[in-house]
């Protein structure tokens, strides 16, 4: 499974949560210079997250979000 092709392309709209939200940005720079190893990539980290919210029914198998320019996409 490709994350960003199936993940990253969804669009989810919250109650009281502004669209436009400042950037945060974060690092793994001081641990992984300590000698820490991530046992798991990060895809694979959100790959098993979705299979198991799709597995327990709270995700949808496939999810249409309208794009700002009307193109809906998959």
């Amino acid at each position: 499974m490709n994350v960003k092709s199936n993940c990253l392309n969804w669009i989810f709209r919250f109650k009281n949560i502004p669209d436009e939200l400042e950037l945060v940005r974060f690092s793994s720079k001081k641990i992984k210079d300590l000698g820490f190893e991530f046992k798991y990539s990060l895809e694979d980290m959100y790959t098993e997250a979705i299979d198991t919210c799709r597995e327990k029914g709270l995700l949808p198998e496939f999810v249409k979000a309208p794009i700002s320019n009307g193109v809906t996409h998959k």
